[in-house]
């Protein structure tokens, strides 16, 4: 179908700015096992709030999925507690590695793991089809055609809507230390970069997508400030090996988490809000 815009143009340019976008296979698996635990612990932040997510799928319990970029598992152990079996795949050897602790803690047995780069993945021959598929803050979100080859029933794009995204809750815990700094947001330009790009491509393909936004975040609750430092400061692993801070940098840290603390009824509360879009449809062929 003509378009009227060229969105494929729009969402290759966007994707450029996507962390690990334009990395070799082995420059994917270095970096994303580099921050991989990093990652399994921001996922247990917002471990409640994947729920949100799960729910605006489809699952059956007798579906077979595919977890695209499947990271630490973040959305593969609860997905794998609703359906018949699920693969996990991902291109970085310590994600699919911590993926695997975090099932076996789940008492789940119908989870396989898949080592490969979905840049090269063809749908016909490296992987077979499932029920659904879905991507979720993955390189699988940057090619909708081979993600709907891969599904027969449904296939999902998950997302932040825009600001802020992990990297966003991250970055502004350590905002003012060795250069960092809180990016910029304009509203105006986050929206139009942001799931409207998804939709209409799909929307040209011929698809009529259902679109989801969900409440999401990062939360946990502490018996006081300094546990909560203590827990947070693991997403200092972003400073490099010399992660160690010194003690003006720690009273910058303390200020940043200081923003999002609440105290209420005796206990700590770390709350930083998010957005998620849900894009499913059911595939066609293309």
């Amino acid at each position: 179908m003509n378009s009227l815009v060229n969105w494929s143009a729009i969402q290759e340019l966007n994707a450029r700015s996507l962390p690990g976008g334009t990395l070799s296979e082995k420059g994917a698996n270095e970096m994303w096992s580099r921050v991989a635990k990093m990652y399994d612990f921001m996922a247990g932040l917002e471990r409640q709030y994947t729920l949100n997510q799960v729910n605006a799928m489809k699952l059956d319990k007798e579906d077979s999925v595919i977890d695209i970029g499947c990271g630490v598992g973040r959305l593969t152990v609860p997905i794998a507690q609703r359906v018949g079996r699920v693969t996990a795949l991902d291109v970085a050897d310590k994600m699919l590695e911590i993926c695997k602790v975090n099932v076996e803690k789940a008492g789940l047995d119908n989870v396989s793991y898949k080592k490969l780069d979905w840049n090269g993945v063809n749908p016909n021959t490296s992987i077979e089809k499932h029920h659904i598929a879905f991507a979720s803050r993955s390189v699988g979100l940057k090619d909708i055609i081979k993600l709907n080859n891969t599904a027969t029933k449904y296939a999902y794009l998950l997302s932040f809507t825009g600001y802020p995204s992990l990297r966003d809750v991250q970055m502004e815990m350590l905002t003012g230390i060795r250069g960092i700094k809180k990016r910029e947001v304009n509203e105006e330009q986050s929206r139009m970069f942001g799931y409207n790009i998804t939709f209409n491509l799909l929307y040209d393909l011929g698809i009529d997508p259902m679109v989801q936004v969900v409440e999401d975040g990062f939360e946990r609750t502490y018996e006081s400030k300094e546990e909560a430092y203590d827990d947070l400061r693991q997403v200092t692993v972003e400073l490099g090996e010399n992660a160690d801070l010194t003690d003006e940098e720690e009273n910058l840290f303390q200020q940043n988490v200081d923003e999002y603390i609440t105290y209420i009824d005796g206990k700590y509360r770390f709350l930083r809000n998010t957005k998620t879009f849900v894009i499913g449809w059911k595939p066609i062929t293309l």
